[in-house]
């Protein structure tokens, strides 16, 4: 039976920074996943909310919730008519069913 290693304090630190790290490129990542997705579909001329230069709640809040939200809301907003008419249509398959 294989022991489990011992690290030393500088070691474990290493490692915990290391995956600090990952961790935050995982997040910076699918915080620019989430604002490209925003300008690619949205545009930015929709609202002063969107603009940080003129926005109520100023550029940080602006740049790093606003398009965050407003890019995940454009992901749900495209698979949601997909969902209805993949509802309708199983809808309309087991009513053909029925009926026949």
């Amino acid at each position: 039976m294989a022991t489990e290693p011992q690290f030393t304090r500088l070691e474990r630190v290493v490692i915990g920074m290391s995956k600090a790290f990952i961790a935050l490129g995982a997040v910076a990542a699918l915080w620019a996943f989430l604002t490209l997705n925003f300008f690619s579909c949205c545009g930015v001329d929709a609202s002063s909310y969107f603009d940080p230069t003129v926005s109520p709640l100023g550029y940080w809040p602006t740049v790093t919730l606003v398009w965050a939200a407003m890019g995940l809301f454009c992901i749900l907003g495209e698979g949601i008519p997909d969902a209805v008419c993949a509802v309708v249509r199983r809808v309309r398959v087991l009513a053909n069913k029925r009926w026949a």
